[in-house]
């Protein structure tokens, strides 16, 4: 994925950067469903079943929101069943991928 050809905020090109550096390219993929330039949606490679929504709109600085979504619970009748974070940091942020996609450090230096 070329970062740098999307059409999203700085702030967010900063973050998939650091994201690729800590984890590696493969570990995520980019869902685009639409041009919103302060989020982005990642889902494991080759396995959409999970999701994460990060938005640094309407956080603090150096901070994300972060919503970890789950398949539709069919036989509950909940839809777009999800936990939100709002002003979580860089490190917490890794920590939530790591648990909710299954995701594997390269480093943690950051």
């Amino acid at each position: 994925m070329n970062i740098w050809a999307l059409k999203k905020d700085i702030v967010i090109k900063h973050l998939l950067l650091l994201l690729v550096q800590s984890f590696g390219e493969d570990a995520f993929e980019l869902i685009v469903e639409k041009e919103v330039d302060k989020a982005v949606r990642l889902i494991k490679q080759g396995d959409n079943s999970l999701s994460v929504y990060i938005y640094s709109y309407g956080q603090n600085p150096d901070c994300y929101g972060v919503h970890l979504e789950y398949p539709d619970l069919k036989e509950t009748s909940l839809n777009n069943t999800l936990d939100i974070y709002d002003n979580v940091d860089y490190m917490t942020l890794c920590d939530l991928l790591q648990t909710h996609l299954d995701a594997n450090y390269l480093t943690r230096d950051h």
